[in-house]
């Protein structure tokens, strides 16, 4: 709950739900987080909610059975065990251009040494489903560490080992919070400010579904892609309208191939 805090375009609001009342929270969610040993009805159950287009983070424990995780992924060949790790286990491997990690890529946020795993779980992926599946992060083990399934119009992200303390430092981690606001977005559920739209550029869908470019700075109500919604989106000028200090010609012109006469 405290790492899910608003920002200008996403605002999450966190409920818990017991077994019994799943159900009826599913109806109202957007993304599940499940952990631990949930059984083989919800594990369909949340394969459903994927399929229709939810997002499913699931954590595996020493309690998660491979049965539950089968059903999850729609595929029985799913296969779950315990790892054996000496001390811990560290992430390797990981994948700097999946667009969760992508924002990791630069030399200084690069560093998940600090980041250490007690407790982890390997998993035997169907080969039939090597292809579609992603391994975002591996463990030095040399097994997949985080991997993304897609399903149906969404997604499964599975992280082979808690967050909890005793299994692992993620949660207590400064890349925690970043990496949880990135696999939303990679999902569509972005936290950034929406871009800016100008004059000349911007476009709008009209009354009649119809793209029609707008002309004149303001406000314009524009129809969704489904046709069922209006949005309202703001156009402005360009930053460079309002640039009205002096130049020099030769400088500036000359920039654009331009060559003055003397």
């Amino acid at each position: 709950k405290r790492a899910l805090q608003d920002t200008p375009s996403l605002s999450p609001t966190l409920s818990a739900a017991k077994p019994e009342n799943l159900e009826e929270a599913l109806k109202t969610s957007e993304v599940v987080v499940v952990q631990g040993d949930w059984s083989e009805e919800w594990g369909e159950r949340l394969h459903q909610f994927s399929e229709n287009g939810g997002l499913v983070i699931a954590l595996t424990s020493l309690e998660s059975s491979s049965e539950g995780l089968a059903k999850l992924m729609g595929n029985d060949q799913w296969k779950l065990s315990n790892a054996e790790l000496k001390n811990y286990a560290m992430l390797a491997d990981l994948d700097f251009k999946h667009p969760v990690l992508a924002p990791f890529a630069r030399a200084g946020l690069r560093d998940f040494t600090k980041v250490r795993f007690w407790k982890a779980r390997d998993v035997e992926i169907p080969k039939s489903e090597q292809e579609s599946v992603s391994v975002i992060a591996g463990f030095d083990t040399g097994s997949p560490a985080i991997l993304e399934k897609p399903v149906g119009k969404g997604s499964v992200v599975l992280f082979l080992s808690g967050w909890e303390p005793s299994e692992s430092q993620f949660a207590l981690s400064s890349k925690f919070v970043p990496i949880l606001y990135s696999v939303f977005e990679n999902a569509g559920y972005t936290s950034r400010s929406a871009p800016t739209s100008y004059v000349g550029t911007a476009t709008y869908r009209n009354q009649d579904g119809v793209s029609v470019p707008a002309e004149k700075p303001g406000f314009y109500e524009t129809k969704t892609e489904d046709g069922n919604h209006t949005a309202t989106i703001a156009v402005n000028l360009y930053p460079t309208e309002g640039q009205t200090a002096a130049v020099d010609p030769e400088l500036v012109l000359s920039e654009f191939g331009v060559m003055l006469a003397s």
